[in-house]
Order: C-alpha cells, then sequence, then structure tokens
C-alpha cells in the first residue's frame, strides 16, 4: 500500500506537544502505579527537607521565602519506553475501499511518529497466524522514513489469524514490557480473550483498536448472496428477508459487546475505528485520552 502524502503531510503538522502519557498498574509488583510521559524529562514529586551535602540547586527558594525552611525538590525519573504496534495483515483486513489494511498502516504510521518524536523505542510487528514482518529498536524521528518504507512494502497475507500464538511469538523475543497498540477487526473472540490474559500477565498494557469498515455491521443488498468467511473459506448462501437482516446485525453487535466486555474484564480500554473517518482525527481522540 501507498502511505498518502496528504496524510504524511497532516501528521508531520501535529504540534510537537501532542505527546502520550500512559497510566497503568504493574500486576506482578501489586497496585504500583507506572506513569510515563512522553518528552517531558523528569517530572517534579514531592519536596524533603534539606540535608548537609544535598545539591543546593534543588532548593526551593520560593519554599523557603514563606518558610523559613530549607526544602529539596524531588523529582520522579520518567524513561523512555518501548512501545510496541501489532497490525494485523490477514486476508479479512483486505476489506473495503479504503481498505481496513490501509487505514490500519496509516493509523501504525502516527502511532509511530507520535512515539519516535519523544524519543520511545517503537517495534513494529505485521501479524497474521504468528509474526510475518517486523520493525524493531527504532527510536528519533529520522527513523519515521523506515516506518514509511517498512509499511509501504507490504500487503496483505491472505491467511488467517492466531492473535495468540502472535503474541507468545512477541513474548518469547524477550521483549521489554510496556504499552502494546494492537490493530485488527477481532473476530476471534477466543483468541482475543487469551491474548489479553497472556500480555497482562506479562505486565504489558494492551491497547486494542478495532478498524471497521461500515458494511459490515449491517446487510445493504437486496438480493440473495453466498457469505463467504474470507479467511477460512465457509460459506452460507444468506437470503436478505427483513428477520435475517436484523439476526445478522443483532449478531454484529453481540460480537461487539463480548469484546468490550473482555476488555472491561482485563481493566483495558477497547476503542474502535472506521475507515470512512480520517485518521488524524481518530489519532487526536487519543491523544486527548493520554495527556493529563
Amino acid at each position: 500500500m501507498k502511505l498518502s502524502p496528504a496524510f504524511l503531510q497532516r501528521l508531520e503538522a501535529f504540534p510537537s506537544l501532542f505527546q502520550f502519557r500512559y497510566s497503568f498498574y504493574i500486576p506482578k509488583e501489586g497496585k504500583r502505579k507506572n506513569k510515563h510521559r512522553f518528552g517531558y524529562g523528569s517530572e517534579f514529586s514531592q519536596h524533603r527537607k534539606y540535608n548537609p551535602g544535598d545539591d543546593i540547586r534543588y532548593i526551593d527558594w520560593k519554599l523557603y521565602a514563606r518558610s523559613q525552611s530549607f526544602y529539596i525538590k524531588n523529582y520522579s525519573a520518567e524513561e523512555s519506553q518501548h512501545v510496541y504496534i501489532l497490525a494485523d495483515i490477514s486476508k479479512s483486513m483486505d476489506f473495503g475501499s479504503p481498505s481496513k489494511l490501509d487505514f490500519a498502516f496509516s493509523l501504525s504510521a502516527g502511532l509511530s511518529l507520535l512515539s519516535l518524536r519523544s524519543l520511545d523505542r517503537v517495534s513494529i510487528f505485521l501479524w497474521d497466524k504468528s509474526i510475518r514482518q517486523n520493525l524493531t529498536n527504532l527510536r528519533g524521528t529520522p527513523a519515521f522514513s523506515k516506518v514509511i518504507c517498512f509499511l509501504e512494502s507490504t500487503r496483505s497475507s491472505h491467511n488467517a489469524t492466531d492473535l495468540v500464538a502472535t503474541c507468545r511469538e512477541l513474548l518469547n523475543m524477550k521483549t521489554i514490557p510496556g504499552p502494546i497498540w494492537i490493530i485488527s477487526d477481532f473476530y476471534d473472540i477466543s483468541a482475543f480473550d487469551h491474548a489479553l490474559s497472556l500480555l497482562c500477565n506479562h505486565r504489558f498494557l494492551p491497547l486494542p483498536i478495532r478498524v471497521l469498515n461500515r458494511n459490515e455491521s449491517t446487510f445493504n443488498h437486496s438480493r440473495h448472496c453466498m457469505l463467504i468467511d474470507s479467511e477460512t473459506g465457509n460459506s452460507q448462501l444468506f437470503f436478505p428477508t427483513e428477520s435475517n437482516k436484523r439476526e445478522y446485525a443483532g449478531q454484529f453487535e453481540r460480537l461487539t459487546s463480548q469484546l468490550r466486555e473482555i476488555s472491561h474484564a482485563h481493566n483495558v480500554i477497547f476503542r474502535e475505528a472506521t475507515t470512512d473517518h480520517p485518521v488524524e482525527d481518530f489519532l487526536i481522540r487519543l491523544l486527548k485520552d493520554y495527556q493529563l
């Protein structure tokens, strides 16, 4: 696929202050909250009384003027994180115009740039039944050109998906825990649940984004047709009666509800994006969620 030059220009024009800030619990370390803010260095934590030998550069002179006592400013270190992007390239992502795959790649590019700007380490994995291609350990905005070349050289795989096997393969690479964006249409409920459990248990922060084409949620054709699962090849004759259309829409909504419930059970935020809206609008909504 080819990333739109107009999209890349709009992406580059994002203000540099648009950065992510993640807050999440690390299960294996109790309920210690780990905060990370991209691009701002150290963050003020608290005051403590001055002790002989402390660096006088950290004395809070304004507080001294009020209290006539010396206090030192303590800062909490905010190190860069490893940010992972898992983009589904299976056959079902090839649906629509623009395709869900094109949207997923544009979204991957946007997430990459916003993280690279802040000197966080970015790794991109393209997957179906397993990880097919990867671009790892990128850092700094000059690396964004590698992201563009990598995404533009990839097409859909015409295979089915296995998110659990993909996550296991990722963990076997000895990856360092961090935020992990998972971009897919998530039609396999059991795999979705298992994958979230696996990632959370290994101290990752799963951030699933479901990419959809609006034509998937309702049946708008007036003539009977054959419904074919693009990944498994299974087919079923469908007659577009009003009751069948309602059942089709109902099943789709039940799938969506299950995905939301599973995410909620894992304390994970489940998001949806549709291909008829600009990717940059979705990115701005994400930034509003993560800027504190």
